[in-house]
This record gives structure tokens, sequence and C-alpha cells, in this order.
């Protein structure tokens, strides 16, 4: 699924549409131009520039990560679960009604 330019931190539908105009039109163009290049097109800075092309190359190394990780277990078989008896847990919670600062 193709994200959106504003899925990127920093940009929003305003400057979305900005890059769009100026030929950026996918997260994929925006993690791959320079900082110079991007610094270019107005409303995006040399101080605002690096922090977005990261946030759109952060994008796609999740995108690509989650991909191989449903690739890998695309077999259709579900997880088992995990019951009580197997996890050790007796369903209490520990440090139940325990402040901070306290004691």
């Amino acid at each position: 699924m193709k994200k959106a330019l504003t899925e990127v931190k920093g940009v929003g539908p305003a400057r979305a549409k900005i890059l769009s105009k100026n030929g950026i039109d996918s997260i994929e163009k925006l993690a791959s131009v320079s900082v110079e290049q991007l610094s270019e097109v107005p409303g995006f800075g040399l101080e605002r520039a690096p922090g977005i092309i990261a946030s759109a190359k952060a994008i796609l190394a999740e995108n690509e990560s989650a991909g191989s990780e449903a690739k890998a277990g695309s077999g259709g078989e579900k997880p088992a679960k995990v019951t009580q008896a197997e996890s050790g847990s007796k369903g209490k919670r520990k440090g139940k009604g325990k402040g901070k600062g306290k004691g």
C-alpha cells in the first residue's frame, strides 16, 4: 500500500501540495532527493530539509522490513496461542496498587 506524503513528519497537506507541484509526488522520491534539492523547494529550507528526508527514509525502511516479515510468514499459519498455564501467569498484575515515589 502506497503511503501519502503527509505520512512524513513535517509534511502536512499544504507542503505535500508544494512538493507535488515540484515533481516530488511520493515518499520514494522525497527520500531520494538531496538536502540541497529539497531546500530549493518553497517552504523547505536547509534547517527543515534534513529531518523531512530522514523521516521519508525511515518510513521506507519500515515498509521494507514489514514487507519482508510478511513474506517470511506468508505460509498462512496463525501463531499459536499461549494459555495462562503455558505462560506461567496466574492473571495477576505485578506491582498493582503501588505508586511511584511512595515507601
